[in-house]
């Protein structure tokens, strides 16, 4: 094959037409297109429109980097995350109620974990110190962070004797009975309407007098009831690491084999697997019992059972959560799953969008048990704040950056706390309840939102549960997307495909299906063959764009030779989207695929031996180019300032290219007739981007001077360009670019 590293054997540059000549002779016309045709030949004239289409590849593949980790997609591995409660290593599942329930005591096992194992008592003592006096106080820290320990830990530095534990709805108006000597916790309440400023002061001096203590553990001052409880609220300290609360945990639990165990690799890799400095502690707590039991019943460590029993945990507490949910906050938490880590406004917006599919609520009546109609009474958009119902879903709302089509603005992102939710929640909502097709069409409609990031979250959705039932998937979305007039759907269809084809057992179903796009008949309406000749366009479009997206990323070898064979297909949206698969695999791995991927469409734009009378093909080299040419962005390379064109980075950074790089400029400045003054375009997009980069200028500079090497038309209609870069009529002058490459040619013209 090949190569842009060097002159082809017996390769001899052609001898190029003069771009400007004193008679030029007009190319020939394409023939009349009719206003629907999509032929390339009846789209020479749209081009900037066509590239401007095929968007930023660098930003969409980050999007889809970044659309992974947040739906964590791949194994389920280890979501410890207990079932109820704030508690380390423990679980305490209360009842609710209206009223007032008796108190439970305090398992006298939590209260010994709770005292010698907790981690982080300096930081908490000194954050109580100024409250020393009061015998009711509110502690506040984020979800996770182990308010339940601390409370007790508190009262049993206050010296109580015995730990009850209220329950979330106790109303405290109503609550008398304070026995002697004890402390009372209650723990995140579902309605503070019973804890009032008037409520604890009232209840102080019989907390006094009994030598008593209450503490109660919110979220967020937010859920307060009224200021004034403000003065009785302490905000915790950032907890403890991961490793430093396992120290303590092993410390109590296993003496003596604390610092052996933290000194081994396997821990300290399951601890970077498994944890980060947002997992809640109970999560710690739960490692270290479950290495104290494997050690108890062998005397020894065995790591592997250390991970099953983790995500066994992890599996038995995530099904107990997700399913206590009532449906309100289930289809919540289906929204953030498939949005995890996006602007809290999408997910919202998603989750009314699948409530509206649940139940349309159709002219605004309601049955009641006898059938008797009523108005539906709106849903209040006011009765729970945002925080309150991500607490519930266990996420947290993080104020960041986000990048959006208008640069970079401030957003408030959610997330679920534990990185494994999102799958979780995902493959759970789809396997274990009969709303099959309501999710699909439900992804359907996301994926086409206005919003890029929307659609990119949602199809990875799709791609996970294709994973669970890929034959229903493919046949009652996928294959139907693929062929949809829709762009954005047929996008879906496939970038979808990029999960279940990083599974082997489903690698080959997703080859076959993809082959079926590119090969198969077209196909009617009807569900009958259609009379057109040859497969469906849209298709092999869908089919191209799976070859970069999906494909390419296990397999760039049989990728692009598919796309070799589907540059044939003479329709604008088969030639687009080989142009963004060529971009997404030069992306994907630039190290291995930048010479294979530009020694494909040098070929396909000069090898005239290989491929006489094929112009379809070069038609689509060309475009193709352009696309890489426009979608693909460097940023931050080694010795540059701002964004490069990846191209020319890669023409700078690897000179060994530079022949393969000037071959295709210059069979785009003075050969091609194929979309006329576009590649003049694109050059005129990289001065922007280097204008202001020296380094950038000069490389710049550097590649037109290898393009016009021996040839002074070329140089000549360059020079005439370059004059443009700075005009009047121009957006954005670039004077840097323009001088760089005008002292370039000139300064070539003067030696030859």
């Amino acid at each position: 094959m090949t190569t842009p590293g060097g002159p082809p054997a017996d390769h001899r540059p052609a001898t190029v037409p003069p771009p400007v000549s004193p008679d030029p002779s007009p190319a020939p016309s394409p023939p009349a297109a009719q206003p629907d045709d999509p032929s390339l030949a009846a789209n020479l004239g749209g081009v900037r429109k066509t590239l401007n289409e095929a968007g930023n590849v660098s930003y969409r593949q980050k999007l889809t980097e970044s659309a992974n980790r947040n739906l964590m997609t791949g194994s389920v591995t280890h979501g410890n995350t207990s079932v109820q409660g704030d508690y380390v290593a423990q679980q305490l599942i209360f009842g609710t109620a209206n009223t007032s329930v008796r108190p439970g005591e305090l398992p006298s096992h939590f209260g010994e974990a709770t005292r010698l194992a907790y981690a982080g008592e300096e930081s908490l003592l000194a954050a109580v110190a100024a409250h020393a006096d009061r015998r009711a106080l509110i502690l506040c820290a984020e979800p996770g962070h182990g308010k339940t320990a601390a409370a007790v830990r508190l009262l049993q530095h206050r010296k109580v004797s015995r730990i009850m534990m209220l329950s979330p709805d106790q109303d405290l108006e109503q609550f008398q009975q304070v026995g002697k000597d004890t402390g009372y916790i209650i723990c995140d309440p579902s309605s503070t309407s019973g804890i009032s400023a008037h409520a604890l002061n009232t209840l102080g001096p019989l907390l006094e007098s009994n030598g008593s203590h209450i503490v109660i553990t919110i979220s967020d001052t937010a859920l307060l009831s009224e200021e004034d409880l403000l003065d009785l609220t302490v905000q915790l300290p950032a907890p403890p690491d991961p490793t430093a609360a396992l120290t303590k945990h092993l410390e109590w639990r296993l003496p003596g084999k604390a610092a052996e165990l933290l000194a081994d690799e396997r821990l300290s890799a399951l601890i970077a697997e498994s944890f980060d400095a947002t997992t809640p502690l109970r999560q710690i707590g739960e490692l270290g019992t479950i290495i104290f039991r494997v050690h108890d019943r062998s005397g020894a460590v065995d790591f592997d059972e250390v991970r099953r029993l983790l995500d066994l945990r992890a599996d038995q507490a995530f099904t107990i959560w997700f399913d206590r949910l009532d449906p309100e906050n289930r289809i919540h938490a289906i929204a953030l799953a498939v949005l995890n880590g996006l602007p809290s406004e999408f997910v919202m917006e998603a989750m009314h969008a699948l409530r509206r599919r649940l139940d349309p609520g159709i002219s605004g009546l309601v049955a009641d048990g006898t059938s008797a109609l009523s108005l539906r009474k709106p849903a209040d958009p006011f009765r729970v704040s945002r925080r309150e119902r991500f607490a519930l879903l266990r996420a947290t709302v993080a104020e960041e950056t986000a990048q959006g089509e208008h640069g970079v603005t401030r957003a408030q992102t959610v997330r679920f706390r534990d990185k494994q939710y999102a799958t979780r929640v995902i493959r759970r909502a789809w396997s274990e309840f009969s709303a099959q097709r309501i999710i699909l069409d439900w992804l359907g409609e996301l994926v086409v939102h206005p919003a890029e990031t929307v659609r990119i979250w949602a199809a990875t959705a799709v791609g996970i549960v294709a994973t669970e039932s890929f034959e229903y998937v493919s046949r009652v979305v996928l294959d139907r997307w693929a062929v949809d007039k829709s762009r954005r759907r047929r996008a879906a269809a496939a970038h979808a495909l990029h999960v279940p084809m990083a599974d082997p057992d489903l690698r080959p179903a997703v080859q076959h299906m993809v082959r079926s796009w590119a090969e198969a008949p077209a196909i009617g309406e009807d569900g009958d063959f259609s009379d057109s000749d040859g497969p469906d366009p849209r298709s092999q479009a869908t089919a191209a764009k799976a070859y970069g997206y999906s494909i390419g990323r296990k397999d760039p070898d049989s990728a692009l030779r598919a796309l070799h064979g589907l540059a044939l297909t003479d329709d604008i949206r088969v030639a687009v989207a080989i142009g963004e698969s060529l971009a997404e695999l030069l992306l994907h791995d630039p190290d291995r695929l930048t010479e294979p991927v530009l020694a494909t469409v040098l070929k396909w734009l000069t090898d005239t031996a290989e491929f006489a009378g094929e112009p379809d093909r070069e038609a689509t080299g060309h475009l193709a180019f352009l696309i890489m040419a426009t979608s693909l962005l460097t940023e931050h390379a080694p010795g540059t300032t701002g964004k490069w064109p990846t191209l020319l980075w890669l023409s700078h950074s690897r000179p060994k290219l530079g022949f393969g790089f000037a071959e295709l400029w210059r069979h785009l400045l003075g050969v091609s007739q194929f979309f006329p003054h576009a590649a003049e375009d694109v050059l005129y997009q990289w001065a922007r981007h280097v204008d202001a980069d020296p380094a950038g200028c000069e490389a710049l500079a550097a590649m037109l001077r290898s393009v016009c090497q021996d040839d002074r038309r070329l140089r000549a209609h360059l020079l005439l360009g370059v004059g443009d870069w700075t005009g009047r009529d121009v957006p954005t002058p670039t004077p840097n670019a323009a001088r760089a490459v005008r002292e370039a040619l000139t300064e070539q013209g003067a030696r030859q």
